[in-house]
């Protein structure tokens, strides 16, 4: 029931329609958004973490679906409404391409401070746009210590961007866009998205699944054959298969 409660209330926060085919970002909104793609990793540290789990039902927070087993799920489920997957590795293209249509600026924060330049020149290069701008902060267990936090609020202040993209990886992403939101508002911030290993990937470092594992729901996988190291994390979201086979999500 708590699994089915949880996915229920996020069910009601997919904007289906906002990232459909035509991509759009409302620059003209009075409140800052946060945008969180679901895959299996959150959603079951969700369920043990109250304060992730609030972050993600908050009202200002847009949630889209990130994997194939999470999207599965919630089809076979709710067959009658038009899901579609919407993972970080693709939203990233697309919201840098709205930041230069509309004329903003877009700020990516985390990541190797390497994979943060690449990332930034290669969505410089892609849009012809300039208005992306960077930041690697070394990296520091959570919760940031002041100083820390307060460097990165600098660079925010100074560049003053319309759309932040975090790459500390979940859940300190998150939690750090979370209680720095008020912050980030008056500073003029429209959207903040947690997109983690996104920037890798567009920096080149990590390598993403073809596209027919990533309809099977393999790119979990592929991504623990390039990284073994990640094999502990992907161990642990094997946990949502039964959910899925015995219909519990």
């Amino acid at each position: 029931m708590e699994m089915e409660q949880l996915l229920m209330k996020y069910l009601k926060k997919i904007q289906i329609n906002f990232y459909d085919k035509e991509f759009h970002l409302d620059f003209n909104i009075s409140e800052l958004k946060f945008l969180v793609t679901l895959n299996s990793e959150i959603l079951l540290f969700a369920q043990n973490n109250k304060k992730f789990k609030s972050i993600i039902n908050d009202k200002n927070t847009i949630v889209t679906i990130d994997g194939q087993w999470i999207l599965f799920a919630l089809k076979r489920k709710y067959g009658n409404i038009s899901l579609v997957k919407n993972s970080g590795s693709d939203l990233i293209y697309s919201i840098t391409d709205e930041v230069a249509k509309n004329n903003k600026k877009l700020l990516i924060i985390g990541s190797s401070e390497n994979s943060n330049k690449k990332a930034v020149d290669k969505l410089k290069n892609i849009t012809e746009y300039n208005n992306i701008f960077g930041y690697s902060p070394p990296f520091s267990n959570y919760p940031f210590s002041k100083e820390f936090n307060q460097k990165i609020q600098n660079i925010i202040s100074k560049i003053k961007p319309d759309v932040i993209i975090l790459a500390f990886g979940v859940p300190k992403q998150e939690f750090w866009a979370y209680e720095n939101r008020e912050f980030l508002k008056n500073i003029g911030v429209k959207y903040i998205t947690c997109f983690g290993g996104a920037v890798d990937m567009v920096a080149g470092k990590v390598k993403r699944a073809p596209k027919i594992l990533q309809k099977l729901g393999f790119e979990g996988i592929y991504r623990v054959i390039l990284e073994p190291h990640r094999l502990k994390r992907f161990i642990k979201t094997l946990k949502i298969i039964p959910l899925i086979i015995f219909n519990k999500l």
